[in-house]
């Protein structure tokens, strides 16, 4: 399971933003700290006044994802429901996110699992609680009637609405600074998961993804998958079961998924190799790594 998505502040993989919103009358920015890293909102819309306040309701939203699902806090819904035995009826924010982790858990063959670590632990939402707010976030936009927006949290980016489009490039798994590749997209959510900011923080290679089939720790920080979908929760998860499985088996998995718009990039000292489906199919080339 992905800890640097929920658990710790880091550097988004998605770099190089350029907009292509609407033009509208006026335009609000604000970051905020969430989950252990940055929300940033941009929305364009009538007035500053109103924009402000589809902000604040925005960011109430995303705090109660959190208050539902976060297992950093003993106090959220998910640890009172695990305090009680797992006894307790489960709310209905939480029957959701169940139903989800459970889909992504089926189509990454087992690879995104939420309960790896068993039934005595509380379950880990960390690699899909941050696409579950920016999908609450989005259905907020249009509830509020808002022309366009852009969302960067922690690295995850999401469009409103549909026909909003931008280019971001993706930052090569390791050398951070230096773009592997540039997409295209219109709408949806783009969600990207490695290793290599743990890698930098702490020197080691271990201790983000969980493989619950191996039941190990992956420690390759060369490796980076890029996921885009129009539903942010699956982008989320996706990528970080993609991650879980390592180079080999999410190589093969794209293969049997070509509907499934994902980017895997492995880095060493000479390329950084891409392997691309969906409306990234284009994406399969090897780019030479400049020397400094």
């Amino acid at each position: 399971m992905i800890l640097q998505k929920a658990g710790f502040g880091l550097a988004p993989f998605a770099l190089l933003i350029l907009i292509t919103a609407p033009l509208s009358a006026a335009t609000l920015e604000r970051t905020v700290n969430r989950l252990g890293t940055t929300l940033y909102l941009e929305l364009h819309g009538k007035s500053r006044a109103e924009l402000l306040k589809t902000s604040e309701k925005m960011i109430r939203a995303v705090n109660q994802t959190a208050a539902t699902y976060s297992h950093w806090d003993n106090n959220t819904a998910i640890h009172r429901w695990q305090q009680a035995g797992r006894a307790l009826p489960l709310p209905a924010l939480l029957v959701s996110g169940f139903q989800k982790a459970t889909t992504c858990t089926r189509l990454t063959d087992g690879y995104f699992d939420i309960n790896y670590a068993g039934s005595t632990t509380t379950p880990d939402f960390d690699g899909i609680i941050k696409g579950m707010a920016l999908d609450r976030v989005k259905r907020l936009a249009a509830t509020e009637k808002i022309a366009a927006a852009f969302f960067n949290f922690g690295g995850q980016i999401a469009l409103y609405p549909d026909g909003v489009s931008r280019s971001i490039a993706i930052a090569s798994p390791r050398t951070r600074d230096r773009p592997a590749t540039t997409v295209w997209i219109t709408g949806g959510s783009l969600s990207t998961s490695g290793l290599s900011e743990y890698y930098r923080r702490t020197g080691h290679l271990a201790g983000d993804f969980r493989n619950p089939i191996g039941n190990h720790w992956q420690d390759d920080p060369t490796f980076a998958v890029t996921v885009w979908d129009r539903q942010a929760w699956l982008a989320d998860c996706l990528s970080t079961g993609l991650v879980a499985m390592g180079q080999q088996r999410a190589t093969a998995w794209v293969r049997r998924h070509p509907n499934i718009s994902v980017i895997l990039m492995e880095e060493n000292a000479e390329k950084t190799t891409l392997i691309g489906g969906g409306l990234f199919a284009q994406h399969q080339m090897n780019v030479t790594n400049e020397k400094n």
